[in-house]
């Protein structure tokens, strides 16, 4: 009953994405998609590929950060389709519709509620804001590492609750959470979150285990994912000498930026809760001063949603 379950919640989900999503697979090339992938060379031989491993990867696939493995997506792609619009988002498609079911996986596993993991997966599904990502193909970088986040999370959570068992099938799923965790911090860098929110799954969904399980737990699987973080810090400040232009902070300095993000980050939950006026590319004001009016408000929201955390935590 359980599998059968999974699977015709897994069949809604390719179905709901597929309605929300159908109209969108003639799409043309547009916006960042033109260098990217339309006008880009690079990614028309299995010769260059090569160039993924040098430092010559940015001039050749003019990205500015190493995601060598969303560039590989390009490859792979454009031997499938070559410049056929329908095939690339189509592997949009299939990205989307693989986060969306990891979502649902992932909360019906960390709730037990059968309802709570439905409306999750497809909630994730059919939100508007995820159409930033889909229609865009050279956003591709946010679904691949979106994917394989979520991936190497759900089997730690796996890996992790199998107290009892021991041998090559816990350290397999161990092993594939970790190279999942690779593919994601390799095709953005934003992945690198991930031992943190580990952390988080730990305090807060294995609040019974003491401190003693908890450091036995850290120092058994956490090192692997960290090995992960550094391999790709070092690789990419010194192999690949992906060192950018300085920071360029709004306002002109840090703290001029930390009071802007506040605004930012309340106004990306506003999108989540009021998905309207859309933007490929959002344009948003730097705040100066604490006593901007944006800043106090937002500073409050998050200080109540903090709280509201805390409350819950401790309920």
């Amino acid at each position: 009953m359980k599998t059968n379950y999974r699977a015709l919640v897994i069949g809604l989900i390719v179905v709901v994405s597929s309605i929300v999503y159908a109209n969108s697979f003639r799409n043309a090339f547009v916006y960042d998609d033109v260098p990217f992938v339309s006008d880009n060379h690079f990614i028309r031989d299995f010769k260059q590929l090569p160039g993924l491993l040098t430092p010559r990867y940015f001039d050749l696939s003019k990205e500015r950060t190493y995601r060598p493995v969303c560039t590989l997506s390009f490859f792979v792609d454009y031997a499938l389709w070559e410049l056929n619009v329908f095939g690339w988002h189509l592997t949009n498609f299939l990205l989307h519709t693989g986060n969306a079911i990891l979502v649902f996986l992932i909360a019906l596993v960390l709730f037990k509620d059968r309802i709570i993991a439905l409306v999750a997966g497809l909630l994730f599904a059919v939100h508007p804001v995820q159409s930033e990502a889909v229609l865009g193909i050279s956003f591709r970088e946010d679904l691949l590492s979106l994917f394989f986040y979520l991936l190497a999370f759900y089997l730690y959570i796996i890996v992790s609750g199998w107290i009892k068992r021991e041998g090559k099938n816990r350290f397999l799923v161990y092993l594939l959470s970790i190279m999942s965790y690779a593919l994601a911090v390799y095709s953005k860098e934003m992945a690198v979150t991930l031992p943190l929110v580990l952390v988080l799954y730990d305090v807060c969904f294995n609040r019974k285990q003491d401190r003693k399980e908890f450091i036995s737990r850290a120092g058994k699987y956490y090192p692997g994912y960290l090995l992960v973080v550094v391999s790709f810090i070092v690789l990419k400040f010194t192999v690949m000498k992906n060192v950018s232009m300085p920071a360029q902070y709004p306002g002109g300095n840090i703290v001029t930026a930390m009071l802007t993000m506040t605004g930012v980050v309340v106004y990306y939950i506003r999108l989540l809760l009021y998905p309207v006026v859309l933007n490929v590319d959002y344009v948003y004001c730097a705040s100066t001063t604490i006593l901007d009016p944006v800043v106090l408000f937002s500073t409050a929201v998050i200080a109540c949603l903090l709280f509201a955390a805390y409350r819950s935590y401790k309920g």
